[in-house]
């Protein structure tokens, strides 16, 4: 095999979004088993590192390792979750597809505000409308949501019987 792990890493590093499988094997002209060996290659390289080569629905991209993201995290300039926005967030991701009336029904307050600023900032997507004679949105956790957590799909997500909620 040709040397491709520097191309590809070249390629992933230069992109803020990530890359899309099918665009690094129409760039190179090779097929995906080979970017997906040279990916796994470039992340042995990587162990000792505090970053690695991700892979998610959207692509390829470089991201933090999990033990060190609470570390960083204090010095990224990066937009905060606030707690109240947290907990809708995760009310969104455990319960999609969802109105906001059904966030607030769950929270026992008023999520609109929380909603409405999740997604502007592309946290939470909507999915589709109810059937209601007035539809409503139903809410699902977007793009943003999944790079910000580092997660692939919401099967990552911990059961929530583990999670501390209030009750």
């Amino acid at each position: 095999m040709k040397d491709y792990k520097k191309i590809i890493e070249a390629i992933i590093f230069m992109n803020v979004k990530p890359v899309k499988i099918e665009n690094i094997s129409k760039t190179l002209g090779i097929d995906s088993d080979k970017i997906k060996e040279a990916v796994d290659l470039l992340n042995t390289e990587y162990e000792d590192r505090s970053f690695k080569i991700y892979n998610n629905s959207r692509g390829y991209f470089f991201g933090i390792k999990p033990e060190f993201k609470d570390l960083v995290s204090n010095n990224r300039d990066s937009e905060k979750i606030s707690g109240s926005m947290m907990e809708v967030l995760a009310i969104i991701a455990y319960n999609q597809p969802i109105t906001v009336s059904g966030v607030s029904k769950i929270r026992g307050l008023r999520s609109e505000r929380q909603v409405m600023k999740l997604f502007e900032n592309g946290f939470i997507k909507i999915l589709s409308f109810n059937s209601a004679p007035i539809k409503q949105p139903l809410f699902g956790v977007g793009t943003k949501f999944f790079d910000f957590f580092g997660l692939q799909s919401l099967d990552e997500l911990p059961p929530i019987e583990d999670l501390n909620l209030r009750r």
